[in-house]
This record gives structure tokens, C-alpha cells and sequence, in this order.
């Protein structure tokens, strides 16, 4: 004979297994529930505001880096500070340029010579206003070229 609690641990099963596959159903299969059935955004700052309409704050995050090369820092700031002021312009999309090395800072080259490498790294981003990781790039070439 079968047990009471056996049967209750079974139909409980079956409802949980319903429950899921219908919820599977639903999105199809290897999707998550926060996919968007919306198509992909071409990179735009158009694009940018549509995903933080959509409240997709994540997304346009990483939208608004791939179109302005901002770290991540500047481009969480810059989407901040989209939300408090709406959806209108957005911030500045282009960082200041790296300098090329022959236009070097004096300071970095001397920084980077004396292997003071972070302090290299934070005057870097200081003067051209790049993220941390294109600054980490730009002072290892920085001393790169200069062991030649």
C-alpha cells in the first residue's frame, strides 16, 4: 500500500513539473525570462535611450560604452545621470582621444621610466579622460616603447 505522504509528494511534483514546462512554453526554449522579444538594437544613441525607456538599464549601459568607448564607470554615470534629468540629450559620447605617444605628457613617460606604473595609469586617465582599462593599454605601450 501506498503511503499519504508519498502521494502528496508525487501530485506536488507533477504540478511543479506542469508549472514549469508551461512557463517554458511560454518564452520557448533556451531563453531567459528577461529576454526581449524586441529584435536587436543597432549601436545608436537613439538606441541607448529606447533600452532605458524599456528599462533595460543594463543594456544601455553596455550600449552606450560600445558606441563611446566610455569605461564603465563614466558610462554608469553618464546613464545616472540620463534618468534623473529624462530621456532627452544624451551626455558627451566621446571621451577625449589618447594621446598618440609622440604627444606624450612628459610626466607619464617619466612615470612609466621610473615604474611608478599606477600613478602613470591615473595621470593618463586624468589628461585624456579614457577608462581605466584603454589607460592600462596605452601606459603598457607607453613602456613597451620605451624599452626599444
Amino acid at each position: 500500500m501506498v503511503s499519504t505522504p508519498l502521494i502528496v509528494v508525487a501530485v506536488v511534483s507533477l504540478i511543479v513539473a506542469a508549472w514549469w514546462v508551461s512557463r517554458l512554453g511560454e518564452r520557448g526554449p533556451g531563453r531567459s525570462p528577461h529576454d526581449s522579444s524586441q529584435p536587436p538594437l543597432s549601436p545608436s544613441p537613439e538606441s541607448v535611450r529606447v533600452l532605458l525607456a524599456r528599462g533595460e538599464k543594463i543594456q544601455a549601459i553596455k550600449m552606450l560604452r560600445t558606441i563611446s568607448g566610455l569605461g564603465l564607470k563614466e558610462a554608469h554615470d553618464a546613464i545616472e545621470a540620463m534618468q534623473r534629468g529624462g530621456l532627452g540629450a544624451l551626455p558627451v559620447l566621446t571621451p577625449s582621444l589618447p594621446v598618440a605617444p609622440e604627444e606624450m605628457n612628459p610626466e607619464i613617460e617619466r612615470l612609466v621610466a621610473t615604474g611608478q606604473v599606477i600613478e602613470a595609469i591615473k595621470l593618463y586617465r586624468e589628461l585624456t579622460g579614457a577608462g581605466l582599462k584603454e589607460s592600462k593599454d596605452a601606459v603598457d605601450l607607453i613602456r613597451v616603447r620605451s624599452q626599444k
